[in-house]
């Protein structure tokens, strides 16, 4: 299991998450944090839904998918059970 997740703003635009994180980093995923505090996530699947020519006016905050609509697990989780409600919500 991944633990050191690269973290970006929600304030950051498409066109330097891309640039900058995606290309650069060889990552697809990022954490959005604000003061330390989790906000949300992104991935390049959310920057797809965005033509290019709007990466520069829109930022990371337009198309993460915040906190409150993620579903998170523990170590301890069964990995069945993890499985089953990855596959239910159709996670990638």
């Amino acid at each position: 299991m991944a633990r050191d997740f690269v973290t970006v703003t929600r304030d950051l635009p498409l066109s330097k998450l891309v640039d900058e994180y995606i290309l650069r980093k060889c990552a697809h995923t990022f954490l959005v944090v604000n003061n330390g505090q989790l906000k949300g996530i992104v991935c390049l699947d959310d920057v797809k839904g965005i033509s290019r020519d709007k990466w520069q006016s829109s930022s990371v905050g337009d198309v993460m998918t915040p906190k409150a609509q993620l579903d998170f697990v523990a170590p301890e989780d069964d990995g069945n059970a993890v499985l089953a409600r990855l596959n239910a919500k159709d996670v990638r």
